[in-house]
């Protein structure tokens, strides 16, 4: 049997935008600055588990933001990258926040305190073939492969934990309608 990849179509990812952070801030601290912000409200998740050879998946830090249907923001570490001292994030924005233009969302995520580099990356492009910019634009492929299968687990888990209603009455309400 032959395998087959998931490959995003232009019109599945036109409203994508995807950005890499270079800072020495932690993960949450990261999180917490960006929310200051662009006045969002990242929340940890379970870790995203990506696929990016063989059969192991590697584990990346994932903060979650979704605002109403139309827009949505994710940051995973980019535990790939080797560096011991700085650390590499890509920042996912899906759809239009309010007041947040996306031509100058780098400029505005760059200017806070300890982001040493703040670059929009183009992930569609084909012809990258060799070097870091297509090494950097299969890990957002992989990513974007195995995120959607994430989001969905979580979303289960939150529907478990939700609280239900038990289908039967009790007495005290069969007595109001008596």
């Amino acid at each position: 049997m032959k395998k087959t990849r998931f490959k995003p179509n232009d019109s599945q990812s036109d409203d994508l935008s995807v950005m890499a952070i270079s800072t020495t801030m932690a993960d949450y601290r990261l999180a917490f600055e960006l929310n200051a912000e662009l006045e969002i409200n990242l929340t940890k998740q379970a870790d995203l588990p990506v696929y990016i050879s063989g059969k192991q998946a590697v584990k990346f830090p994932f903060y979650f933001f979704k605002h109403d249907h139309n827009a949505e923001c994710y940051l995973i570490e980019d535990r790939t990258s080797g560096e011991p001292m700085m650390r590499s994030f890509l920042l996912f924005v899906k759809g239009h926040f309010d007041g947040v233009d996306p031509e100058i969302l780098p400029d505005r995520v760059g200017g806070i305190a300890d982001i040493f580099n703040c670059n929009s990356i183009e992930f569609r492009n084909p012809k990258q073939k060799k070097g870091k910019l297509a090494k950097i634009s299969r890990l957002v492929n992989n990513i974007l492969s195995d995120l959607e299968y994430h989001l969905l687990e979580i979303n289960r888990e939150e529907d478990i934990k939700k609280v239900k209603l038990k289908p039967t009455q009790t007495r005290s309400i069969r007595k109001l309608y008596n």
